[in-house]
């Protein structure tokens, strides 16, 4: 049978075909819902972290966790605090499902401490997952956290915003300044957004320009140079370049440096950028 129907009467609906079709509706998007229980808030003493109640909405599938959770981390570690989806594992019910007594043992979500995360994707079949709640670092006594700020918005990457300049802000110029951009194997692109002045008047930052950078252009060149429109002059394009120079550090951190060579040029230092945001891959537990 090539059609099968779900919500229709008499067929059979399964939790994963909801899944796909709340993950669609919702524009694909995966997080802590905002203004639920204390949105997962967390706090440590020595070792110890406590992870407040709230609701996450997960690839389309609906966790909550009504109760402070406590865990323990290893000491001397860095890793996260994650919600974790294992669908090779197996719920258990127990009773018929219309008796009061009936009762489910769950085994595919969990709130747990990880050295490391899995990103795949569950509305694409894939089996497990991990949502970052924070990450963390630990010593012999203490435990210093991090809330994760990255969106899970855009299947089956995930996007981290360096730098966004509001409204009525010239934006950000990059002559000498250092990007620390994160871990190569992780980039996927970096894309940014860059103002230019209209044809019609001196005002910058109306109108921008796009440029994607990805990691094969990083790898194959240390140097990008970007030709954009500085400015027009009598309704002519007045073109410059933009120059980033890329290097990785020891611990595989990629940096991105602006224009170290061109920090005189006027014409440059017009193109400031709007937004920059890395597209990043997959995470996958090896």
């Amino acid at each position: 049978m090539a059609i099968k129907p779900f919500t229709f009467e008499h067929m059979m609906n399964t939790a994963g075909s909801d899944a796909k079709i709340y993950h669609a509706l919702g524009g694909k998007n995966s997080y802590v819902v905002p203004g639920y229980g204390n949105e997962f808030a967390a706090t440590s003493q020595g070792l110890k972290v406590f992870i407040d109640t709230g609701w996450l909405i997960c690839f389309g599938r609906n966790i909550q966790n009504d109760s402070i959770e406590e865990m323990v981390v290893p000491a001397n570690t860095t890793g996260y605090v994650t919600i974790s989806l294992d669908m090779t594992k197996e719920n258990i019910p127990h009773g018929n499902w219309w008796e009061p007594n009936y009762t489910v043992e769950q085994n595919q979500v969990k709130l747990e401490v990880r050295s490391d995360l899995i990103w795949s994707s569950p509305s694409n079949d894939d089996q497990q997952f991990t949502f970052p709640l924070y990450s963390y670092k630990s010593t012999d006594t203490t435990t210093t956290l991090t809330k994760y700020t990255e969106s899970f918005n855009n299947d089956p990457y995930r996007t981290l915003t360096l730098y966004d300049a509001k409204e009525d802000e010239g934006g950000y110029w990059t002559g000498g300044d250092i990007w620390q951009i994160g871990k190569l194997n992780d980039i996927e692109e970096i894309r940014l957004t860059f103002g230019y002045p209209q044809k019609d008047a001196n005002y910058e930052w109306n109108m921008t320009q796009y440029v994607s950078i990805h990691k094969s252009q990083i790898l194959g060149n240390s140097v990008n140079h970007i030709p954009l429109i500085s400015r027009y002059s009598n309704n002519v394009a007045v073109m410059t370049g933009k120059i980033f120079h890329f290097r990785t550090n020891g611990d595989s951190t990629l940096s991105m440096i602006g224009d170290i060579y061109n920090v005189n040029n006027v014409e440059s230092k017009r193109l400031r950028i709007r937004k920059a945001v890395v597209l990043k891959g997959r995470w996958h537990e090896v």
